[in-house]
């Protein structure tokens, strides 16, 4: 008899057990409202349900599910009804797994567990943080050696070097005279033809740094606190959040703007059209290969779509491809602006280091310092809140506040 009990749970619980998730924005930022809605045949009472949710976050470095369980008492019921609030999310896109119900009376002599496919997610857009365009940070000293610092796309003119460069080939017979780089000439270094004349307005370029080798290697190198795997995505959500916000304050003031994130083709923000477009654009923003703001900037370059002097900002963190940012820029005849997201345990000698060479490359360097709260996993930061799953005393509901064990799950409990 006991030994059938199993099958019968298995037939009479699971066996016609359908779940339909409904998602919705919380009245928060970062917060999302969900309910599971599961119908089938009538529970018998005296049965113990557990439902167990399991939220990836598809954007992180190297980031771990949050995992969240509640029971419910859905007894001789046909449709019963389970949700909760999930809020502090971070910026990203979001994804379920498979949604496991197991049943089990409460002497715990026979259990069955179903697994429902209900394929969900939704994304957290990017909150815009960050001085704007040309302004200084806390603690940030401006390099001397920068541009204006007005905050136009056109505010400075970084010192250019002659010679061949990403932007000049070899001279071909027949290339207008007035493109030769006689400089270069002069200098003993053969003919040589510019390829920098591009056509168009000068305007702000945002290159969001994502590249998946440098993300890998940040967690000693960045000189946050806590643990390895949550350093680089605290440094990757400031970068992308600052992207949002240099990208929000130029449509405001009416520059023209593009946004180079990753292999992607760059996206155009003009006024205010294509925010929504450039804000899910960021929220998806993973590391990737072949994904570094070098090598973005060189497309637009050997593009010819990007006119001399045009402001371009980039949001790296350290040990990104400076150097390389610094030597396009001047062949384009472009101001850089490196905006670098830091910890506090980050040590003065390296800041003024690299603050030395940004003096020297004719670069201006920003500081964002992180507080320590940031550089917390998304699951340490995370709530689940208790919220009203229905009328009539047909659901149970999630409450109390996500905790967090040795091996990372996650349990929430009634």
């Amino acid at each position: 008899m006991l030994a059938a009990l199993p099958a019968l749970w298995s037939w009479t619980c699971g066996g016609s057990l359908h779940l339909e998730r409904v998602l919705e924005a919380g009245g928060d930022a970062g917060e999302a409202a969900v309910r599971l809605r599961f119908s089938g045949r009538r529970l018998p009472p005296l049965l113990l349900v557990q439902v167990r949710e399991e939220l990836s976050r598809r954007t992180g470095v190297s980031e771990q599910p949050l995992v969240l369980t509640c029971w419910a008492l859905p007894w001789l019921r046909k449709e019963w009804t389970v949700s909760y609030r999930i809020g502090s999310l971070r910026r990203g896109e979001y994804a379920y797994g498979p949604c496991t119900v197991s049943i089990a009376d409460p002497l715990g002599l026979a259990w069955t567990s179903v697994r429902l496919e209900a394929p969900d997610g939704f994304a957290v857009l990017p909150e815009p943080e960050g001085p704007p365009l040309g302004a200084v940070a806390a603690g940030s000293p401006r390099s001397l050696a920068a541009g204006s610092g007005s905050g136009q796309p056109d505010g400075g003119n970084p010192r250019s070097a002659p010679g061949r460069g990403p932007l000049t080939r070899a001279y071909r017979e027949g290339d207008p005279l007035r493109r030769v780089d006689w400089r270069a000439a002069a200098r003993g270094r053969g003919l040589q033809t510019r390829q920098d004349e591009q056509a168009g307005s000068p305007e702000l370029v945002v290159l969001l740094e994502l590249e998946h080798a440098l993300w890998q290697r940040l967690g000693s190198a960045s000189g946050l606190p806590g643990s390895a795997s949550a350093e680089p995505d605290a440094l990757l959500d400031a970068c992308a959040g600052q992207a949002a916000a240099l990208l929000r304050d130029a449509a405001a003031a009416g520059w023209a703007a593009r946004l180079a994130a990753g292999a992607e083709p760059p996206l155009g923000v003009a006024g205010g059209r294509g925010l929504p477009l450039a804000a899910r654009r960021l929220a998806a923003a993973k590391p990737q290969p072949g994904g570094s703001a070098d090598a973005a900037l060189e497309r637009l370059l050997r593009s010819g779509s990007l006119a001399p002097g045009s402001r371009i900002a980039a949001l790296t963190p350290l040990g990104g491809g400076w150097e390389r940012l610094a030597e396009l820029a001047r062949a384009a005849r472009c101001p850089l602006e490196l905006r670098v997201p830091i910890g506090p345990a980050l040590s003065a000698a390296a800041r003024r280091e690299r603050e030395r060479w940004a003096a020297e490359a004719g670069v201006e360097l920003v500081w964002l310092p992180l507080e320590a709260s940031r550089c917390r996993a998304w699951r340490a930061s995370a709530s689940v809140r208790e919220h009203d799953g229905g009328a009539g005393g047909a659901s149970r509901s999630w409450s109390g506040r996500a905790i967090g064990s040795e091996s990372g799950s996650w349990t929430v409990w009634r």
